[in-house]
């Protein structure tokens, strides 16, 4: 294979991974700034449902009081799941971005001394 054709490949790849991991990172970013405010509203539910429940509520009242703190938790609940997802997809996007970083590297510096011992070459014409 070509000496530059691969290091582009190389460089192409590094760069995909690298905007998927930035795209990764501000989901996981988003999911970090729900779970604190869905965590809030959770304990304003609880709350409610605590001083409904010591209130004596009708059934009425404390199962719109109810339903609320479900889907509070609902949302918490999930915004975590997130969360703990985004995290172990980061983790993995940083290591495939620290290998294709390191292959990027390594085959650019294979082109440049290509380069200075062969001469420079072209890269082949695409063809359709």
């Amino acid at each position: 294979m070509n000496l530059e054709q691969d290091a582009l490949d190389k460089k192409n790849e590094f760069e995909a991974y690298k905007k998927e991991l930035e795209d990764v990172r501000g989901k996981f970013t988003k999911s970090e700034e729900d779970m604190t405010k869905f965590k809030e509203e959770l304990d304003e539910a609880e709350a409610d449902k605590a001083d409904a429940t010591a209130l004596g509520l009708g059934p009425e009242e404390w199962e719109k009081v109810n339903k609320r703190y479900e889907e509070v938790k609902m949302k918490y609940d999930q915004a975590t799941a997130d969360n703990a997802d985004y995290n172990a997809i980061v983790k993995e996007l940083e290591f495939d971005y620290e290998r294709t970083k390191a292959d990027s590297e390594a085959a650019e510096t294979d082109r440049a001394t290509g380069e200075a011992t062969n001469g420079k070459h072209d890269l082949p014409a695409e063809s359709d």
